[in-house]
């Protein structure tokens, strides 16, 4: 008997393990073999009364919370009677908000009013759905909107995300509890859900390359596999991610085509996001320029890429600054005790603070142009200075970078100036660079802030007196 029927393998449970799943669910029992069936649709018939809003206070009175909160629940007690669903109702003030609830299947909501109803349909068990499937049928007319058209060919190739306006929709939903019916003038949103098949899946990270022109692997990322859709024609649709999320890479491909269609979106929303979660995702773009090619390869073992063509396009400015400015706050927040965000809006000044700022704190010198100040001697300390002197200065100031019109204290630098005495005033002494295309070197330094170290070795007369 069992093999006429086609079943390869099976095994001999007996009545006694009947017996304890009928002990364990008393209510399919009930449903199928005691009458439940139809005490439940004339049960779900008066819920859906109170839903559709037949429910009304007496004469002259007007309707409390408490008049219908134990009809509710009782309503509520006979629906969960339902063997292959459970149901929860709620109120709020707009309209349902989806959310990625366990066992959640479906849920129906109406309008009354400043307030709507919602009944949210659980699966009690995995085969649910197929003990009482929840089907639907949906008409689409996309004559004279193309955009739909394409929209709705998308989701029918690969699943994808698509949104039908009232005027192109209509709807028959058969859903569990009587919930469903017809709906006309209805606005239909389908989303992409998650499709997993084991083994068929693509892999859940991999690892993109760019490829110079010389053939040199200049920058790698890894992205994680976030979306992976099938449409009912068979293509499938990966998108895989950055980190940071703002590298997207999405491939598209189709059972009887050997092309993949390949898109690449960037993202640029990064105010407030902290620099290192951006670095590494930027300093990859940032490679991204004319004649690179990108690959893709496996994220494990040995890099295996597979090329594309060439970029054609060069590297945006725009991009390849603020790859720099992502770079310098990375390092400087390494040397920060107060933590940094990326800005929203920095002016060409604070770019320049920030690029030499990660340039001193690697431990690198760097050099800047300066202009004439004036300082306080310490008669008692220090050579006499005379107007036209050529002298070598030493000036402490503070190291600060500023990230929208906040302040970061991040050490001491001192700049080595070649300098001319322009003006001597008492203790007021005015010093101009020596030569005006003369710049200052500037190192990390520690000590006293606003300090000046006059070298005595390299004091020099003044010009007219004929020494230079």
């Amino acid at each position: 008997l069992v093999a006429a029927r086609g079943i390869s393998s099976w095994s001999w449970m007996g009545l006694t393990h009947l017996d304890i799943l009928a002990g364990r669910h008393p209510d399919l029992v009930d449903y199928y073999l005691n009458g439940g069936k139809d005490r439940l649709v004339e049960q779900l018939a008066d819920l859906t009364a109170i839903i559709r809003g037949d429910t009304t206070a007496a004469q002259g009175q007007r309707l409390q919370p408490s008049d219908i909160g134990e009809r509710i629940m009782a309503l509520a007690r006979a629906a969960n009677n339902d063997p292959h669903y459970r149901y929860h109702f709620e109120t709020s003030d707009g309209p349902p908000v989806a959310r990625d609830e366990p066992w959640l299947v479906a849920v129906a909501s109406e309008q009354h009013g400043p307030l709507w109803l919602h009944v949210k349909v659980y699966a009690k068990f995995y085969a649910a759905l197929e003990e009482r499937p929840i089907t639907t049928k949906v008409r689409v007319n996309t004559a004279g909107n193309p955009e739909l058209a394409e929209s709705f060919e998308q989701f029918l190739n690969f699943g994808t995300d698509v949104y039908v306006p009232a005027d192109a929709a209509s709807a028959e939903l058969d859903l569990p509890g009587n919930l469903g019916g017809v709906l006309g003038n209805a606005e239909i949103r389908i989303i992409a859900g998650s499709s997993e098949d084991g083994e068929q899946d693509p892999p859940p990270t991999l690892m993109v390359g760019a490829r110079n022109p010389a053939g040199a692997i200049v920058a790698e990322l890894e992205l994680h596999r976030t979306e992976l859709t099938r449409g009912v024609r068979g293509g499938v649709r990966v998108v895989w991610t950055d980190a940071a999320e703002l590298f997207k890479l999405e491939i598209k491909s189709m059972p009887d085509s050997a092309e993949l269609d390949v898109t690449i979106t960037i993202g640029w929303e990064i105010r407030g996001r902290l620099p290192a979660d951006l670095v590494d995702t930027f300093a990859f773009m940032d490679e991204l320029e004319r004649g690179v090619c990108l690959g893709i390869s496996p994220s494990y073992g040995p890099r295996r890429y597979d090329f594309g063509t060439p970029l054609q396009q060069d590297r945006e400015n725009d991009l390849h600054l603020t790859a720099r400015v992502v770079s310098a706050l990375h390092i400087i927040q390494q040397h920060c005790n107060e933590l940094l965000r990326m800005p929203s809006e920095i002016s060409s000044l604070e770019l320049k603070r920030i690029f030499e700022a990660a340039t001193l704190l690697q431990g690198d010198p760097a050099t800047a142009t300066w202009a004439p100040f004036t300082l306080t001697v310490d008669s008692d300390d220090g050579p006499t200075l005379v107007p036209g002197a050529r002298i070598n200065v030493a000036v402490t100031t503070p190291l600060t970078i500023t990230l929208d019109e906040t302040d970061h204290r991040l050490g001491l630098v001192a700049s080595f100036l070649d300098a001319t005495v322009a003006s001597v005033d008492g203790s007021q002494v005015t010093l101009n660079p020596h030569d005006p295309s003369s710049k200052a070197t500037r190192v990390l330094a520690v000590g006293e802030e606003y300090r000046v170290w006059v070298d005595s070795s390299s004091l020099s007369p003044p010009d007219d007196e004929g020494v230079e």
